[in-house]
């Protein structure tokens, strides 16, 4: 499906994709405001029902594959769900602005972006296949579309871009 004129209810992950499992708005549920999760940021309410949650208790498989460094189970993001796979494979800060701009600590590119992407993916197929027979809600979250937008933010002129760098022309494609 595509949805041509979509808001999201936040800037940011954390918030934002709280809302779309929660179906209410930050000032409700509460996720990303300073807390005691990880990097010092809380989750949603967890008295708040998630679709997963309400789904599951309905007899749904329920099943997610994320790859978003503030996706993480300490924020509560893994409640409701049969199987929650996360990449994982994130440095804790201050590295964590260079790791999501695609690059190591020293500047040079990893390409996590697009390895997680498909990483992520085969791990939602793989999990996708072992119960088709039930009523399935599978939520597959991938990292790759930040880099362009991280480096179509960040101008020349930004304190970040010496971190970021200039973005290849393949990787905008």
């Amino acid at each position: 499906e595509r949805f041509d004129d979509a808001l999201a209810a936040s800037s940011w992950t954390v918030p934002s994709m709280a809302s779309v499992l929660t179906g209410r708005w930050p000032q409700a549920h509460g996720a990303g405001r300073p807390g005691r999760g990880w990097p010092g940021i809380g989750g949603a309410d967890p008295a708040i029902p998630t679709v997963q949650g309400r789904l599951q208790a309905a007899g749904w498989r329920t099943g997610a594959s994320v790859a978003n460094a503030f996706l993480v189970p300490v924020l509560g993001f893994h409640r409701g769900w049969d199987a929650y796979l996360h990449a994982d494979a994130v440095p804790r800060a201050p590295l964590l602005g260079a790791w999501l701009a695609g690059r190591t600590a020293g500047g040079e590119r990893h390409g996590a972006h697009r390895d997680d992407g498909f990483a992520v993916v085969d791990r939602a197929l793989a999990w996708w296949d072992q119960g088709r027979s039930q009523a399935t809600l599978l939520w597959v979250h991938l990292l790759d579309p930040h880099t362009p937008y991280h480096h179509a933010v960040l101008g020349p002129d930004h304190p970040l871009f010496p971190v970021v760098g200039a973005v290849p022309g393949e990787d905008l494609d």
